[in-house]
C-alpha cells in the first residue's frame, strides 16, 4: 500500500496498479450476513448518564484523596511537633536549677565510679 501528503485521511493507495484486483458484482454470502445479523448486539448508550456517573467517581476518588492526604499531613505535622519537642530543652525548664557540688561525700574517684556505675 502506497501513502502520499495530497492524500486524504484514510486514504490508501497500490505501489503497483497491476496488482490491484478490482470485482464487480460479487454474490453476498447470505449464511455469513444472517450469522452477523443474529449474534449483533445493539445497545442503547445514554453517553451523557456515563459521562456524569464517570466525573461523579472522579470527583469522590479526588475528595477521598485530598483527605487522605491531609490526614496523613496532620498526622505527620503532629509527629514533627512531638518530635521536635521531645528535641528542644524545654522540658528541661522546670527543674530546678541545682549544680552538683553537694553530689559527691569525699570527691574520691572510687565514688565517682560507683556514682558512672549506678547512672549506667
Amino acid at each position: 500500500l502506497k501513502k502520499e501528503e495530497r492524500m486524504d485521511t484514510g486514504q490508501v493507495g497500490f505501489k503497483d496498479e497491476s496488482f490491484r484486483l478490482l470485482m464487480k458484482n460479487v454474490e453476498k454470502d447470505k449464511d455469513i450476513i444472517k450469522f452477523i445479523e443474529r449474534s449483533r448486539i445493539e445497545r442503547k448508550v445514554d453517553l451523557a448518564g456515563e459521562k456524569a456517573q464517570r466525573d461523579e467517581e472522579e470527583r469522590m476518588r479526588r475528595r477521598k484523596f485530598i483527605e487522605e492526604q491531609k490526614r496523613k499531613e496532620k498526622t505527620e505535622k503532629a509527629e514533627h511537633e512531638r518530635e521536635k519537642e521531645l528535641k528542644s530543652y524545654a522540658d528541661l525548664q522546670h527543674l530546678e536549677k541545682t549544680s552538683n557540688v553537694g553530689v559527691t561525700k569525699t570527691g574520691s574517684i572510687e565514688e565517682c565510679r560507683e556514682i558512672e556505675e549506678d547512672f549506667m
